[in-house]
């Protein structure tokens, strides 16, 4: 039996996956991993023991004019050494 062009097979759409929550959780999750792969001169001197995660924060450039959202921020400590600080 031949199917025409109004014959079309519903084919119900998957539910959306959220990519951008799902590698947000990752590098929450994996924060010191994700650092010491990425930038392992920072995280030598990172306390990964005081690191808080802020939700969208919102910085503006006075000279240029823009404004610029930041889904995740990590606002951290970091050691100095022979401080006795940290």
């Amino acid at each position: 039996m031949a199917r025409g062009l109004n014959d079309a097979i519903m084919v119900p759409m998957p539910t959306p996956i959220d990519h951008d929550q799902i590698f947000k959780g990752l590098i929450e999750a994996f924060f010191r991993e994700f650092m010491e792969l990425f930038c392992p001169g920072e995280a030598q001197v990172m306390d990964f023991g005081r690191v808080e995660f802020l939700r969208e924060e919102h910085f503006t450039d006075v000279q240029a004019g823009t404004r610029r959202r930041l889904d995740l921020v990590a606002a951290r400590w970091t050691i100095i050494a022979g401080s006795g600080c940290g």
